[in-house]
């Protein structure tokens, strides 16, 4: 499952755009804790660990190269 927003504005990484919107994508995995370990085995940069969140999902961040943050996991 991959969840994406669309808008008006111009293209801009959530984070530059409003703190506050910290994903520019969610996306849906059913097994977020082996996925992060084959992550890291490939050399893979966080931007927030593998944790349980506070609303409720466990996965992890990645930013790309443009600042887009990618949220990967499910819900608890």
């Amino acid at each position: 499952m991959l969840f994406v927003k669309s808008g008006d504005a111009e293209p801009l990484p959530n984070p530059q755009r409003d703190p506050e919107m910290r994903w520019d994508a969610y996306i849906g995995a059913t097994d977020p804790d082996k996925l992060a370990t084959e992550f890291a085995g490939r050399g893979a940069a966080f931007s927030a660990s593998l944790e349980d969140t506070h609303d409720r999902l466990r996965g992890f961040e990645i930013t790309d190269p443009s600042g887009y943050v990618l949220f990967v996991g499910r819900p608890r």
